[in-house]
């Protein structure tokens, strides 16, 4: 079996999410929240449906990641993203200073509302599909590398040769 098909990855998950279910949580002053949808066989029918898998992982002062949590849900509505949010709150996951994810709107509002005084930003990887999705294809390559070196900037006069990049091959 491929280690990748669905129910050995349903085996490794049922093995793990009860352990991050109930582990208490501590200070993670950044979180980053993401959900991917995957096919699989539910009820007495066995039909196949979508379902959302998010995922919490938090990164300590120390900058190691780990994760918080994992649930699966009908979709991405702020209702679900609210009580999995709460439930990494209720054990006890405290200061955080910065959330990363996409700017899905069920999950930014779940955002604003769990983790008030908390500053939010967009995910780069969700921000440059977005951004690519609008660029005619020949030109993806030479936008996708011009951001990528946007992400590394260190001081703002380094921005002025990458615009000047954009700007000729525009």
């Amino acid at each position: 079996m491929h280690p990748c098909s669905p129910s050995v990855q349903g085996n490794r998950a049922s093995g793990f999410t009860p352990r991050q279910g109930t582990r208490p949580h501590a200070s993670f002053p950044y979180v980053y929240l993401d959900a991917t949808y995957l096919h699989g066989r539910l009820g007495r029918n066995m039909q196949v449906v979508s379902r959302a898998v998010v995922v919490a992982i938090g990164i300590n002062a120390l900058g190691y990641r780990e994760v918080l949590g994992i649930a699966v849900g009908d979709s991405e509505a702020e209702g679900f993203w609210r009580q999995f949010l709460g439930s990494l709150k209720e054990r006890g996951l405290t200061g955080t200073r910065l959330v990363i994810s996409d700017a899905h709107l069920g999950l930014t509002a779940a955002i604003k509302r769990m983790f008030q005084g908390s500053s939010w930003q967009r995910c780069r990887v969700h921000f440059l599909r977005n951004l690519l999705s609008h660029v005619p294809k020949v030109g993806q390559d030479m936008v996708a590398a011009a951001m990528k070196a946007v992400f590394v900037i260190q001081k703002p006069e380094q921005a002025g040769p990458i615009r000047e990049v954009v700007r000729s091959g525009c």
